[in-house]
């Protein structure tokens, strides 16, 4: 099985990663990933990012990219995280792939916030949300430290959480606490590895 995963910001998609390795799952994720070349310095990619945005975004050392700053360049301007996603995606993917086929058989979910706006759905053998009412959303992401103007300047730059649970195969709600959420991707797993997705429909989840 390759699974798709993903959700907005807030909404738990690591956590659920992190219950799927338990359940002996290859998990991937796209944020780890896109990091991952960020900080391998390399040249190419680096020279790509340079010539469209300067030095500025290249860190003190000249080791790396700062993070930081290109996402203060791309959460400003859509134009340019545009170019950026035309950029990273592929990239990322193609890593992804990288990954999994060192380890040939095993089951894989991949965690992808940015799954159906880079137009990846049709990767997966299934696509599952986490979705979370917006006010819990929100209230982690204080607690993470993100300032209200950060959490509704990223978020605006996705799709909205119903929406990509609405295209989603199926649904993780996690709205309870861990306990919840790991029962619900117990039942999701065993689902997923019969090969009937859709008997999540008889066991509490949402179904896109």
């Amino acid at each position: 099985m390759f699974v798709g995963l993903t959700g907005g910001i807030g909404c738990g998609k690591s956590v659920v990663n992190g219950i799927f390795a338990q359940f002996d799952w290859l998990v991937l994720d796209a944020d780890d990933i896109c990091h991952s070349i960020y900080d391998s310095a390399d040249e190419e990619f680096l020279e790509l990012l340079k010539r469209r945005w300067g030095t500025k975004i290249v860190t003190r050392d000249g080791a790396g990219l700062d993070r930081g700053k290109i996402a203060d360049i791309v959460f400003n301007s859509e134009k340019e995280l545009c170019w950026l996603n035309s950029v990273i995606h592929p990239a990322v993917y193609q890593k992804a792939l990288r990954i999994r086929s060192a380890q040939p058989g095993k089951d894989a979910v991949f965690d992808v916030p940015l799954l159906f706006e880079a137009g990846w759905e049709n990767r997966f053998d299934a696509v599952v949300a986490v979705w979370t009412d917006d006010a819990i959303r929100f209230r982690r992401l204080r607690e993470r430290g993100m300032t209200e103007e950060d959490i509704v300047k990223r978020d605006s730059t996705q799709m909205s959480c119903r929406r990509k649970m609405e295209m989603s195969d199926v649904a993780l709600i996690n709205n309870g606490d861990i306990e919840n959420l790991r029962a619900q991707c117990e039942m999701l797993s065993r689902a997923l590895r019969n090969g009937n997705a859709s008997q999540s429909s008889s066991i509490g989840f949402g179904i896109g």
